[in-house]
């Protein structure tokens, strides 16, 4: 059968002519758009804050990056991710995980995957970064290593003594004592902060 008869026997078939459809249509089409077009909720505005910090960090876009971190930590931001497409490559950056820890303060948790430029070796690092808001928007204050490989940071890389730095990463992060657990807090398993 020609699609344009199929077409004109479906108003007959489901027993509706004229304008009818057109107009039943519409109107669910225009209730469901209007439920989308509302302003996104701060839990919603945070996913958001934190999925493009860390898109644009992937792919160099520190401009876009460092808008979303706070004004104090927007420099060592900078230099801490400044191996990011130079030194390493990073293949991927997942966020895991959102917590509120209070109205005004949440964590994203991010798995980030990568491998040094001269290498083919894939590494994963899980990070802890903490958000706040002000205002309206949220910002990118603490970033940690919370397990993985070590290395994806440019920090304070210890020197071999032929003036190269440790293959392995050790020392990459900037390193900070976490404060002993108290009961019923997990243990940070790495204090790495900025």
């Amino acid at each position: 059968m020609h699609p344009s008869r199929c077409a004109s026997r479906l108003p007959r078939a489901l027993g509706t002519r004229g304008r009818a459809p057109l107009a039943a249509a519409t109107a669910v089409l225009a209730i469901v758009a209007g439920g989308c077009l509302g302003p996104p909720t701060p839990f919603q505005r945070l996913g958001d804050v934190a999925y493009e910090t860390n898109t644009a960090t992937r792919f160099g876009r520190f401009d876009v990056a460092v808008s979303h971190v706070a004004s104090e930590v927007q420099e060592q931001y900078a230099a801490r991710h400044g191996s990011w497409g130079n030194e390493l490559r990073v293949l991927d950056v997942e966020l895991t995980g959102v917590r509120l820890v209070d109205p005004d303060t949440a964590e994203v948790s991010v798995v980030v995957q990568w491998h040094r430029i001269d290498e083919t070796h894939i590494r994963t690092t899980q990070l802890a970064q903490r958000y706040r808001r002000g205002g309206e928007d949220w910002q990118l204050f603490e970033e940690r290593r919370t397990a993985g490989a070590p290395g994806l940071f440019r920090a304070e890389r210890p020197k071999k003594k032929d003036g190269e730095a440790s293959p392995d990463g050790a020392g990459d992060e900037l390193r900070e004592q976490a404060p002993p657990a108290q009961p019923g807090e997990p243990a940070v398993t790495s204090g790495l902060t900025f």
